[in-house]
């Protein structure tokens, strides 16, 4: 049982820290806050509810995760292969046997979208906590994050693929705890903490 994980496992102490190390985390806190306090608000109300839905913790946590991610990297361009355009574009090429010299110009000149777009977004985010995630968190989840939460905003859609209903819970799982690493890294937390509160909940929420 979840109870049972964080009994077995050692909870973090102020003693692991040091004076000036708690100064520096409150006041890196207070600066995050400061400017993602929308977003910071919308993951402990959506976290701490019991009776909030999976589908609507999927979509709350996203949002959060488009607001901290709004200035982590805007200059970088990405290749969005997620859209009903997109996926005709890719059908051509395959159907065609168009070259991988020629495929590759088609996408950049047809699919090639700036860093804040939902898909380039949820990536880098991804990406700036990556060294603390179980496997799993690629390219193909950030696909099916995005054509699930259009399926659950627009239950008609057949984007795909996208995450089944039963496997709502999981996935809200995994939104809620790489915002908790990113919010932990983000105010200076020390990796080896991460690490061992990543354990606690990922094992607790049945993560691995």
């Amino acid at each position: 049982a979840a109870s049972d994980v964080y009994k077995r496992q050692p909870h973090t102490l102020s003693t692991d820290f040091s004076e000036s190390e708690i100064k520096g985390i409150c006041k890196s806190w207070i600066d995050l806050y400061s400017e993602y306090s929308g977003a910071i608000n919308t993951y402990f109300d959506s976290h701490t509810n019991l009776h909030t839905r999976p589908a609507s913790l999927i979509k709350n946590y996203i949002s959060v995760i488009e607001a901290l991610s709004h200035n982590l990297d805007k200059k970088k361009t990405y290749l969005d292969d997620t859209t009903k355009n997109a996926r005709l574009l890719i059908d051509m090429i395959s159907k065609y046997d168009i070259c991988e010299q020629d495929a590759t110009k088609l996408k950049q000149a047809f699919l090639l979208v700036k860093g804040t777009a939902l898909k380039s977004r949820l990536s880098v985010f991804l990406e700036s906590i990556k060294e603390y995630l179980p496997n799993g968190f690629d390219d193909d989840f950030v696909k099916k994050i995005i054509n699930t939460r259009h399926k659950i905003t627009h239950p008609k859609s057949k984007q795909e693929p996208y995450y089944s209903s039963n496997e709502y819970p999981r996935l809200a799982a995994e939104l809620s705890l790489s915002i908790h690493i990113y919010l932990l890294k983000s105010v200076g937390i020390k990796s080896e903490i991460i690490r061992k509160l990543v354990q606690t909940r990922g094992l607790a929420a049945g993560l691995s």
